[in-house]
């Protein structure tokens, strides 16, 4: 009885003197899956995502920041959502992969959304300037392929803003009512006149005073400075021009 006690006692001994093994725990993958890559933005989409920055007071607000800094929408801005296919069609257009590495290779479309978002987007240096063919003629600017870009950005939130805003007969810098279109709808409209009369228009040139004036009006349906100071500075730069008659 003592000596089978003894020994059930060495055992226990034993066995509480054995090193336990540790269980082994596999590390926990804190790493996120990769991120899809960029996709540009359809008609309906951009809508969303500018109505999105719609407030109560009657303005948009953070364009610059929020939308036009975004690689989505910098991605469809090559091919506006809005454009019409040109005929023939050739070969399906590239997936936006594709097209997010060809235009990776002249520039980052995501080190531009951030110049872009922090102000610091340098509209002169996107310039190429091309020499005048007479000794008194004046520098031509011409927009590099990056401020096409931001160009046709703009343009696209600029339609959303206001586009709905104007009448259906309202012609002149739009897409698809142009001034062509609209002498050609006078052309229809108008059969057989039997007078006409000209309307001349004195040459004037859009300067500080008008961008200013135009700053003022799309400051009262958009509160955003650094959208605003993008247009001030295209202009500033001569990237863009308007030509006022002639």
């Amino acid at each position: 009885m003592h000596s089978s006690f003894r020994r059930i006692a060495s055992s226990d001994v034993r066995l509480s003197l054995t090193p336990r093994r540790r269980a082994t725990r596999r590390p926990i993958s804190t790493s996120s899956p990769p991120l899809d890559p960029a996709e540009p933005l359809t008609r309906p989409q951009l809508k969303t995502l500018i109505l999105g920055r719609y407030a109560k007071n009657g303005k948009f607000s953070g364009l610059a920041r929020h939308v036009l800094a975004s690689p989505s929408v910098l991605l469809a801005a090559p091919s506006p959502p809005n454009a019409a296919p040109l005929p023939p069609p050739p070969p399906p257009p590239p997936p936006s992969s594709a097209l997010l590495d060809s235009m990776s290779r002249r520039f980052s479309i995501s080190e531009m959304g951030r110049e872009i978002a922090e102000g610091r987007f340098d509209v002169a240096v996107c310039c190429v300037a091309m020499a005048p063919s007479r000794k008194k003629g004046e520098p031509l600017l011409l927009p590099g392929l990056k401020l096409k870009v931001l160009i046709e950005a703009l343009r696209m939130v600029l339609e959303v803003v206001y586009d709905e805003r104007f009448a259906t007969f309202a012609y002149g810098g739009r897409v698809g009512v142009g001034r062509h279109t609209a002498v050609r709808y006078l052309k229809a409209s108008v059969q057989n006149p039997s007078w006409w009369f000209t309307v001349k228009f004195d040459r004037q040139k859009f300067d500080c005073a008008h961008v200013s004036t135009l700053c003022k009006v799309i400051e009262e349906k958009i509160d955003d400075s650094l959208f605003i100071d993008l247009i001030r500075r295209l202009f500033e730069c001569q990237a863009v021009s308007i030509e006022l008659g002639g």
